[in-house]
């Protein structure tokens, strides 16, 4: 609905929410699951669903295979997050078979959505950053949860090809391309 407002992260609030991918625990996994989100502007599931052999490093792309509406899509990424997922596979993956999920759970098994959200939701809860869902004058402000991060990429992408002087509407198709939206 119109009055809905969905939470944007902070550049601030993503150091914080990432600062623990730094470490190879379980906590800091996940945490790089959250970085890869909303560096890539994943969908939960689309994340949870990754396999190794859907990471080329060589090429620095990520495949997202069969996501929302059947569609599968190709994403570029960037070096920085070609260089910590590659790192992740080099200390964590290696000799792992291409179908293992590319971030598992500690028992290797691959995270489930909600489980995930779950973990991102205790997680904020830690860190101080969780807001609740709450309406102000008739308008709904959504909740600091997992889906946030896609929201966040979203914005901040737009954000920047605004300070950039881009087109930023000739910009949309790419922007929901990338997202894997079936139209803008």
């Amino acid at each position: 609905p119109s009055n809905f407002r969905p939470y944007i992260f902070s550049l601030e609030e993503l150091k914080r929410i990432f600062e623990p991918a730094r470490t190879r625990n379980p906590a800091g996994d996940r945490a790089l699951v959250y970085f890869v989100i909303y560096a890539c502007g994943l969908r939960a599931s689309e994340a949870t669903h990754l396999r190794i052999r859907d990471f080329d490093g060589e090429q620095g792309t990520l495949f997202i295979e069969n996501s929302k509406f059947g569609k599968d899509r190709l994403l570029p990424l960037h070096r920085h997050v070609v260089d910590r997922v590659q790192s992740f596979q080099d200390e964590c993956r290696v000799g792992a078979p291409p179908e293992s999920p590319l971030f598992p759970q500690p028992n290797g098994r691959p995270y489930r959505p909600r489980q995930l959200s779950v973990f991102f939701r205790v997680h904020l809860v830690g860190l101080g950053l969780y807001r609740a869902t709450r309406e102000v004058q008739g308008v709904r402000y959504g909740s600091t949860r997992l889906h946030s991060l896609r929201h966040s990429f979203a914005v901040h992408r737009l954000l920047r090809w605004y300070r950039e002087g881009a087109d930023v509407q000739s910009k949309l198709p790419l922007l929901s391309t990338y997202l894997g939206h079936s139209n803008i």
